[in-house]
């Protein structure tokens, strides 16, 4: 009986962290978008990348044991304008040659308000690394969940744009990140 006993507490002793961890998300890529606004020569310009995966573990009642992370393939970008998708990928840029992956992983969160929230964490593009936070809100719909933030980031902080370009003119430094994710719990 004394064995039962311990082998009891040994199985509960190993359940407990996995029931305090946070509830897994399977991002839906098709319903999602991943995407930013720059601004070239005074007039804004859109880029969206195609290729991307998002690992979510993310609890409103547990935000201590929730986590995320983003890797977007920086070869995969679409701005509608041949010249830009041109370009875009080369040194100067994104170099998705020698970086052909940006990372963002979020550490912590915290909530600002009713279905607000922040995502504290280290974004990395050409391989410099910069804490971000990203706000964000939750939108549930139905079994799926919609979560929508965005972020101002100066892009020569990532050693994006060289040359001519490593200044504020003809194409602005500040560049807005737009995150669209459509999720359900796993």
């Amino acid at each position: 009986m004394r064995r039962l006993g311990v082998f009891l507490a040994i199985v509960l002793g190993m359940a407990a962290p996995l029931a305090a961890a946070a509830r897994p998300y399977a991002v839906d890529p098709a319903a999602s978008k991943l995407g930013f606004t720059g601004t070239f020569d005074g007039r804004p310009f859109n880029g969206v990348f195609q290729k991307w995966d998002a690992q979510i573990d993310f609890d409103p009642a547990r935000l201590d044991q929730s986590k995320a992370t983003v890797v977007i393939q920086t070869g995969s970008v679409r701005t509608g304008t041949p010249e830009y998708d041109k370009t875009i990928g080369e040194p100067a840029w994104f170099n998705a040659r020698q970086f052909p992956t940006a990372r963002f992983v979020a550490s912590s969160f915290r909530k600002t308000g009713a279905n607000s929230y922040e995502a504290r964490g280290q974004l990395t593009i050409r391989n410099l690394t910069r804490p971000v936070v990203l706000p964000f809100t939750l939108e549930p719909q139905g079994p799926r969940t919609r979560m929508r933030g965005e972020l101002t980031l100066d892009r020569t902080q990532f050693g994006v744009g060289a040359g001519e370009f490593s200044g504020d003119q003809p194409l602005a430094k500040a560049v807005k990140v737009h995150v669209d994710l459509v999720a359900t719990p796993r």
